[in-house]
């Protein structure tokens, strides 16, 4: 199966390769550096950073090597068939870094290396702008509250005056017992208003649920 990958008469450009090399590398490193710039305050992954910088060098390499020859083809899918890939769950987003680092790549290493460059220089702008003026995000800071009371409350309306004092936007995600049935876990999704604080949330909040369990946490869009 791999005997063409040996044939003497099957000789790579090395002139070629070369320049192919160094532009993948300059396109997985840009795509590297900007999904890192872009996460530098979501807890970016490096590892998944790593993956961008290498995947152009990786796919392009894979396309000089297979070029038009259908054996060599071959010889590769069922060398990568082999290969089981596991990931982190991630940003819905993070595919489109991986699509356009693969794009990239292959662009590299069909020979269209002003192409790639163009590419390149159009996709990380439209990234830049999409993430300085927000888009698609909401104008809201999302959090989730939890609030545990008694039983013998009506979690129905005993929060809804110091929630609309304090938030901006709430809404009723759910209600659940706890510690046996004695207890309700309320849970509101809650966007602060931009005067208003935690602390003086739960303050008010700990009055009416008898300075019972609450927890406020940040959502990840």
């Amino acid at each position: 199966m791999f005997e063409s990958l040996f044939e003497e008469s099957n000789t790579l450009d090395l002139q070629k390769l070369v320049l192919v090399l160094i532009v993948s590398i300059i396109c997985g490193l840009v795509t590297s550096l900007v999904y890192v710039y872009t996460h530098k305050n979501k807890n970016e992954s490096s590892g998944f950073a790593i993956t961008l910088f290498m995947l152009p060098v990786i796919v392009g390499v894979i396309i000089i090597l297979v070029a038009s020859d259908f054996a060599r083809a071959f010889s590769i899918a069922g060398v990568f068939a082999l290969i089981r890939f596991r990931s982190e769950p991630g940003e819905s987003k993070d595919i489109t870094y991986i699509l356009l680092a693969s794009g990239l790549g292959l662009a590299c290493g069909l020979g269209y290396i002003w192409l790639s460059l163009i590419i390149l220089i159009v996709c990380m702008a439209l990234i830049f702008l999409l993430e300085k003026i927000n888009y698609g995000k909401n104008k809201f800071v999302k959090k989730q509250l939890k609030i545990t009371l008694p039983e013998s409350l009506d979690y129905e309306n005993i929060f809804d005056d110091v929630l609309n004092n304090y938030c901006d936007y709430k809404n009723f995600i759910k209600v659940k017992t706890t510690d046996y049935g004695s207890l309700f876990e309320v849970t509101y999704q809650i966007a602060l208003k931009d005067n208003k604080s935690e602390k003086s949330l739960i303050d008010d909040l700990r009055i009416l649920n008898g300075n019972l369990d609450i927890s406020i946490h940040r959502i990840v869009n």
